[in-house]
């Protein structure tokens, strides 16, 4: 979930409404629906890395609970999470704050994810039209605040998400990381 929240840049209800049909492995994107727009519910197909489509496919053909279409279900079956397992999540209110403990960051939420990842984009090279059509916002005035200078930390984003094992994508002459956009079907 949280690598997810990473490459998409989606936002937390976003995530916990995501069921499999708008997981689309063939083509390499993801459908996320929103709340946040005048006319009401509406979907973005935004591309999914070549990371995280590995991973989904693999927590698809590996999902706990194969009966439900959501993506992220709970799992745990401590004593305070009887009354909600294998139910799509409503919150996650002590996740990140435990992940962040054990990781001995300063603590941080969920929403903090969107702009670390238009930030690592940002500092990329990504125009902020391209940032502003990944974080699905309609003004780039928006977008703009959301962008944090992260020059000096030598983050790349090929480079933040690859896994040794993994060979490297082949990049565009300028040195930056292909990413295509895909417009929704219709």
């Amino acid at each position: 979930m949280l690598l997810t929240y990473l490459h998409t840049a989606a936002r937390r209800g976003e995530l916990f409404e995501l069921i499999w049909d708008d997981v689309d492995f063939d083509n390499r994107r993801i459908r996320l629906w929103t709340r946040k727009r005048k006319a009401g519910r509406e979907c973005d197909w935004i591309p999914m890395t070549m990371e995280l489509h590995d991973t989904l496919s693999w927590w698809y053909e590996n999902r706990t609970f194969e009966e439900s279409n959501y993506v992220f279900l709970c799992e745990s079956k401590a004593p305070f999470s009887q009354e909600v397992y294998g139910k799509p999540f409503v919150n996650r209110q002590k996740w990140i704050r435990g992940l962040c403990q054990k990781a001995g960051v300063k603590p941080f939420g969920i929403h903090a994810i969107r702009h670390l990842t238009a930030s690592i984009l940002a500092d990329a090279g990504y125009p902020i039209t391209v940032i502003q059509a990944i974080l699905r916002h309609k003004s780039a005035n928006t977008t703009a605040k959301y962008l944090h200078n992260q020059r000096g930390m030598n983050v790349d984003l090929d480079d933040a998400f690859k896994r040794k094992s993994r060979p490297t994508t082949p990049a565009r002459a300028e040195g930056r990381p292909i990413l295509r956009l895909v417009k929704p079907a219709g």
